[in-house]
């Protein structure tokens, strides 16, 4: 048991003996938390249990009960597996949840995903950007909140329900980017504030109230303009993602070099020379088209090696409302006698999952150093 400043205890029970390092994660996230929001922690105890068998929601990776947090005991490790990469944005989550825990979904949802982007910033200096594919079941904010997609533990269906994570979280991430960081805390905590303690929020009105109280009339213009465009539409499209620098495709490492490019919806390669001719196409998600994923495939030369070689390459995802949604870190290895050859990397949403038509970007990095770019375009 650990006491912080204003006397909240945090405790930790483990699904097995020296797992992971959630203490560590745990007093961070309620230090950063407590303030960003600049108010007293809720609560004065926080405990987080690691164990599914008290788990409530089927397919959640979470669950604050209020008096402890539920995680699955997967995530109670330190392996550098996905699952301990996704545990500090999972702890996030479930603890801004003590500040975020009315019934307005998309605002419960959209504040606590928000502040796991806080979190992690301050943890690590990670841009502030969206967690979730952008929503392809509603085309705006209002949708959402007019059709009220049930949890799927009341039977409703994930993809729904998911869209009260993807477009809260860019409501607050664009009101974030529009108005900057003391502007926006200010707004935030006006938010909070006035639905403290209540269960039933007041939706949009209250959150146009809350980030245009005292505000300069500049201020308000822009809230006006964000808030019309998530909720009532269209929404923002047409954002250039933030990295606009040229491509340097050389491979320096390994000596080698990026050579071609594309996205296909083929799942099998292509002769070498088809493949360097190959181009990026639109492709469909009309009502019976099935595009079940995509695939971005990189060209490669190498130079003669008597050993294997293997770098890390990162993949990161943008759709054009300019909000980053997938990141990912990728192994590859190198055979000696791999002369050239081609990589071949999934993109788009989850397997299952509905596709939003617009245009993607993806950006492929060696370390710092931009090694590929691609866009797409999915079409109605």
């Amino acid at each position: 048991m650990l006491p912080l400043a204003g006397e909240v205890q945090l405790t930790i029970q483990r699904s097995k003996p020296g797992a992971g390092r959630s203490m560590d994660l745990l007093e961070h996230t309620v230090r950063t938390i407590e303030e960003f929001m600049g108010e007293p922690f809720p609560v004065r105890y926080v405990g987080i249990l690691f164990k599914d068998a008290v788990h409530a929601a089927e397919g959640s990776a979470g669950w604050n009960f209020g008096n402890v947090i539920a995680q699955r005991a997967r995530y109670d490790v330190d392996d550098g597996s996905w699952h301990t990469q996704f545990l500090p944005s999972l702890t996030a989550h479930e603890v801004a949840h003590y500040y975020w825990g009315g019934d307005e979904e998309w605002i419960n949802e959209g504040a606590a995903t928000f502040m796991e982007f806080i979190v992690e910033n301050a943890r690590t200096g990670a841009p502030l950007t969206a967690h979730y594919y952008p929503c392809a079941v509603f085309e705006t904010l209002g949708e959402v909140d007019q059709k009220n997609p049930q949890r799927p533990s009341d039977g409703g269906p994930w993809k729904e329900f998911l869209c009260n994570y993807s477009m809260g979280e860019r409501l607050f991430l664009d009101l974030y980017r529009t108005l900057g960081r003391e502007q926006f805390r200010e707004g935030f905590r006006n938010l909070y504030l006035a639905t403290k303690g209540r269960n039933i929020y007041g939706g949009i009105a209250e959150v146009e109230a809350a980030f245009k109280k005292d505000a300069a009339p500049e201020v308000v213009a822009k809230v006006d303009t964000v808030i019309n465009a998530w909720y009532n539409g269209p929404t923002p499209r047409g954002i250039a993602p933030p990295d606009t620098g040229p491509v340097q495709p050389d491979l320096q490492a390994l000596k080698g070099r990026v050579v071609a490019a594309f996205v296909s919806l083929e799942d099998t390669f292509r002769p070498w020379r088809a493949f360097l001719a190959a181009e990026t196409e639109p492709f469909s998600v009309a009502d019976g088209a099935e595009v079940e994923r995509a695939y971005i495939y990189l060209g490669f030369t190498l130079p003669i090696t008597t050993s294997t070689k293997s770098m890390n390459l990162d993949v990161v995802e943008y759709f054009e409302d300019g909000f980053r949604y997938n990141s990912r870190q990728i192994p590859m290895e190198f055979k000696p006698e791999w002369r050239n050859g081609w990589w071949r990397i999934s993109v788009g949403p989850r397997i299952g999952d509905p596709w939003l038509p617009g245009r993607y970007s993806v950006y492929l990095y060696d370390g710092e150093r931009k090694v590929a770019q691609v866009e797409y375009e999915v079409v109605p």
